[in-house]
């Protein structure tokens, strides 16, 4: 049964907290009537089910708000807050180390940006992992880490290495369950929605990331700031 539109939320939620504070196991029966609305009873399983689905949301989202903020605030505490910005030495030195090896390279500047993020991200990897190692060293903690990220940042700094074998000797960099991991990889069961978004992205002519749309248009590459509120604004001017 649907609850008559001028009960609202607030009030099934509080009676429900009620009932929960006082009632006696008995109280819980489904079928039992708690209240009555316009000559409609409404039973203890309306309004369970009435609730249910917003009140499982309201407890996620309070779990994301509490949890989540604690654990972005301690990873910015002791990993993104302790990652250096690479000097302008280290970036000249690793575009100079890339060049001499035969790689075509565009101008330095052109590239500056895209070799400070990734030093920077291998520096982070460096630290998050070193800041892990201690807590598993010192305290008896569980790590909640998304893995993700971990492994994405590892598969960028490591383009030349995404064979199998690379992406399980990366799985185990990351302390991830290695058994789990390889028989994943191997039964192949994740190739068809791999190869789903390989011909979506190709489909859209996409060859590199990121890739942005703006109105439909393709920016391929790391682009500033300043690019897009040029481009944006400009959309928008011209369709005053």
């Amino acid at each position: 049964m649907k609850l008559v539109a001028g009960l609202s939320l607030t009030l099934v939620l509080l009676s429900l907290c009620a009932k929960s504070a006082h009632a006696t196991p008995a109280a819980q029966d489904p079928k039992a009537a708690v209240a009555r609305i316009d000559g409609a009873v409404v039973t203890e399983g309306d309004l369970a089910a009435e609730v249910k689905v917003p009140l499982a949301a309201a407890e996620a989202r309070f779990a994301e708000e509490v949890w989540g903020m604690k654990r972005r605030a301690l990873v910015a505490r002791e990993v993104t807050s302790n990652v250096p910005e690479p000097d302008d030495s280290q970036l000249q030195s690793v575009y100079d180390q890339t060049k001499a090896s035969g790689r075509q390279l565009p101008p330095f500047p052109e590239v500056r940006a895209e070799i400070a993020r990734y030093l920077k991200g291998e520096q982070t990897q460096q630290v998050r992992q070193a800041y892990v190692a201690r807590l598993k060293a010192e305290s008896k903690v569980q790590i909640t880490f998304p893995p993700y990220w971990d492994m994405h940042d590892v598969l960028f700094a490591n383009q030349n290495a995404l064979q199998a074998s690379d992406l399980k000797a990366h799985a185990r960099k990351l302390g991830l369950d290695a058994a789990k991991f390889d028989a994943c990889l191997d039964s192949g069961r994740m190739a068809a929605r791999v190869d789903e978004d390989r011909k979506a992205g190709e489909a859209l002519g996409l060859n590199g990331t990121p890739t942005f749309f703006v109105d439909g248009r393709p920016y391929v590459g790391s682009r500033p700031f300043e690019t897009f509120q040029e481009v944006i604004d400009h959309i928008l001017a011209a369709k005053r």
